[in-house]
């Protein structure tokens, strides 16, 4: 297996395989009216975390009166300035002096959309470049949220007894939003808290979403079917649900690769992948509206006997890494406080006493011998040092031509790979930022990251 990360400093890879990972979300097999911020100029409120109203007041520069729009304001675009105009603290007082931030709470703010939209995705900065823990953010068709969808939590210890998170630490970028991104489906109501210094911010939230037509007439006016099972690579069959916003909708599908007609294969339930009995399985499915039929949306599924290995393996642990420029001509490896050589960053040793500099900026490539199943990757890099453009790929052969999978990438200038677009199999991590710590994920084990992904093949 071949692997590339592009950092400067210490790098060290722990790859192995357990389960399957849910991955990436299957697209649609046609165009669809691109995704607007359908919460801009929307009214929000604001309570605490057991639901009591709470009230914003201004945080630096916002001043009094402020709307209930604040933070969705449409005419808002520079982030940069609205990290320090749009800011609000909250308090359970409305007549609160503004600076007495003493008083202020741990809340939500709560968005209602007005009508149900097709939410792919949710914006937010908190405040300027601090740090936030415990960031959660929701889309729901009821008020209450009841039916909840969580699209990030990082709260790693269940305290908001809303389940365990498995989202990284949160740091605001403040010339741009941190984005989220999450399975389209119909949402009317939005919330989102964060803590920082004991209390909650808010300077801005965009949601991304399409309206539902009601009354199509034509095929691209129909919201199309939506899942809780992506595409991707499975270990064990699943049992496959489709969804439509649509009271009165058909949802019509194929399992042989053919286009979905109205005379397709009528949705009655789960479609069980075992029964199926193929390794390989695609379902296409369409939902029909008073005899108007939606794009269909495209889910690929691939059932392997992977050979599981035991988790936590170190399938890297002595194998030959070479280094090489970003545009494949040789660079120059330093010792950095021992590291001596490359053989540093596989031999399983941490810290800053074991560290290797390339001369540039740089790829680091290690060969497998074999190809493998893993979905587990462990990079880590120099101290408390910041980085940009961590990049990590598998491919099946040395000079990456055949089954190249991008496992992550932070590149999303792009900066120093040409092309390079910024992406993530591990739905927890954020890569949508520039400068990324590398004691972001915690120092008790000496930081680094940790990726878990969908099972990606590869030597």
């Amino acid at each position: 297996m071949r692997k590339k990360l592009l950092a400067l400093l210490t790098l060290v890879f722990v790859l192995s395989l357990s389960i399957g990972v849910l991955p990436a979300y299957a697209k649609s097999v046609a165009p669809r009216v691109e995704a607007t911020n359908v919460a801009a100029d929307k009214a929000v409120s604001f309570t605490d975390l057991e639901g009591h109203t709470l009230y914003q007041r201004g945080f630096v520069s916002a001043n009094d009166p402020l709307p209930e729009n604040l933070i969705t304001l449409a005419s808002a675009t520079d982030y940069q300035w609205l990290r320090f105009n749009n800011a609000v603290w909250l308090a359970s007082d409305p007549n609160i002096d503004r600076g007495a931030t003493g008083n202020a709470k741990i809340g939500w703010a709560i968005i209602d959309l007005g009508a149900t939209y097709t939410v792919e995705g949710v914006g937010t900065q908190f405040w300027n470049d601090w740090a936030f823990s415990d960031v959660v953010i929701q889309i729901a068709n009821n008020a209450d949220f009841s039916d909840a969808y969580t699209v990030f939590n990082n709260d790693s210890d269940n305290s908001l007894g809303l389940g365990k998170g498995k989202g990284v630490g949160y740091v605001e970028v403040y010339t741009e939003l941190q984005k989220f991104s999450c399975p389209e489906r119909p949402a009317r109501y939005v919330r989102a808290t964060a803590t920082a210094n004991g209390y909650s911010l808010f300077s801005r939230i965009e949601v991304y979403g399409r309206e539902v037509n009601y009354a199509p007439t034509a095929p691209g006016e129909v919201t199309p079917v939506w899942t809780d099972y992506p595409g991707g690579a499975y270990v064990d069959p699943i049992a496959v649900t489709l969804n439509t916003v649509y009271e009165n909708a058909e949802i019509r599908y194929t399992t042989d690769g053919s286009y979905p007609t109205k005379s397709s294969t009528l949705y009655t339930g789960a479609i069980n992948t075992a029964e199926l009995k193929r390794e390989d399985v695609m379902i296409r499915a369409i939902a029909v509206v008073n005899g108007v039929s939606s794009y269909a949306l495209d889910l690929e599924y691939s059932f392997k006997n992977v050979d599981t290995k035991t988790y936590g393996e170190n399938l890297v642990q002595g194998k030959t890494a070479t280094a090489y420029k970003i545009d494949g001509s040789a660079i120059n490896v330093l010792d950095l406080n021992g590291g001596k050589t490359l053989a540093a960053v596989t031999d399983g040793a941490c810290g800053t006493g074991n560290s290797i500099q390339l001369e540039g900026l740089g790829w680091i490539q290690v060969d497998m011998g074999e190809a493998a199943w893993f979905n587990k990757f462990y990079v880590l890099m120099w101290h408390d040092w910041v980085f940009r453009g961590i990049t990590i790929q598998v491919s099946e052969t040395a000079d990456f031509s055949k089954g190249v999978t991008t496992v992550v990438s932070t590149d999303i200038g792009p900066w120093i790979v040409p092309g390079m677009k910024g992406t993530s199999m591990d739905e927890s991590f954020n890569y949508n930022r520039e400068w990324i710590s590398n004691y972001e994920q915690g120092t008790a084990n000496g930081g680094g990251f940790t990726f878990n992904t969908a099972p990606v093949y590869g030597r």
